[in-house]
């Protein structure tokens, strides 16, 4: 499938395997943005990179100038313990070659366990799979008070 399909907004919900469960993996950008989102040493980081291991894509959403990614961690995966039950979190920005002012990116967390990654540019459309980027962080050094 391209990324973004071709001709703004849609949809691709990920077929279900066995016992209903959905078969769509992290495209490349996606796990790169959830490895660099929980990279450090907050509390929470190793419960939710363990589950970023076992994460799958439930539905994906382009709106031509973005994606949301439903997510769904398996029930065996320990919840992280985060201060709030549902939290927004995200200080990666991506530079895309051919894009003027980049990306940005934030994860939903609700009750410990990962919900949605969403990307959006700045005023720009979307950039094609495969397009080259490099990730950094918004600001330094990080601050987590989202998660506490």
């Amino acid at each position: 499938m391209a990324w973004p399909p071709p001709g703004g907004s849609s949809s691709v919900r990920g077929a279900a395997g066995p016992g209903g469960e959905p078969r769509m993996e992290l495209n490349d950008l996606e796990r790169a943005v959830l490895d660099k989102l929980f990279a450090g040493d907050h509390p929470s980081f190793p419960a939710l990179r363990a589950q970023v291991e076992r994460v799958r894509v439930l539905e994906r959403t382009f709106s031509g100038v973005g994606f949301f990614s439903d997510l769904i961690v398996p029930d065996d995966v320990p919840p992280a313990q985060l201060g709030k039950d549902a939290v927004w979190f995200g200080d990666v920005f991506a530079d895309f070659d051919g894009l003027a002012h980049g990306a940005t990116f934030v994860v939903r967390i609700a009750e410990g366990r990962l919900e949605m990654l969403e990307g959006s540019t700045v005023d720009e459309p979307w950039p094609p799979e495969g397009t080259p980027f490099r990730l950094r962080y918004e600001t330094m050094p990080r601050t987590f008070d989202a998660l506490e």
